[in-house]
């Protein structure tokens, strides 16, 4: 693992998580926030390594003492059932793109094929 600081990633390497500075803002901001919209990891959570990061930091969405709403959607959702984190979150969809859509106010096709 090599630590960057900035977004140039030196020949040879590949970018798969976020640093130490970005992680430790994004919690400082979902500690802050009022309710949390979790769409995509910060990271290729599918390498051991980073998926640990990544259900670390679900871990901080539900810690304040509010337990304010909170969704995770779309790729996410699937480590946050895996690792036991679903029941910190008030909502867990696969549709991340869809739930983006439709907090757009855009017709999602399987809803309006239902109407």
């Amino acid at each position: 693992m090599q630590v960057v600081d900035g977004v140039d990633t030196p020949e040879g390497w590949m970018g798969l998580d976020v640093g130490p500075k970005s992680a430790a803002r994004a919690a400082e901001l979902v500690k802050a926030a009022g309710s949390v919209l979790w769409n995509g990891p910060m990271g290729a959570f599918e390498l051991a390594a980073v998926r640990r990061r990544h259900e670390g930091r679900g871990r901080g969405v539900r810690r304040g003492p509010t337990r304010s709403p909170s969704s995770a959607a779309g790729t996410p959702s699937r480590p946050s059932t895996s690792s036991g984190l679903a029941d910190r979150m008030t909502h867990v969809s696969t549709g991340g793109g869809a739930s983006l859509e439709l907090l757009e106010g855009k017709a999602l096709p399987g809803v309006e094929a239902l109407r």
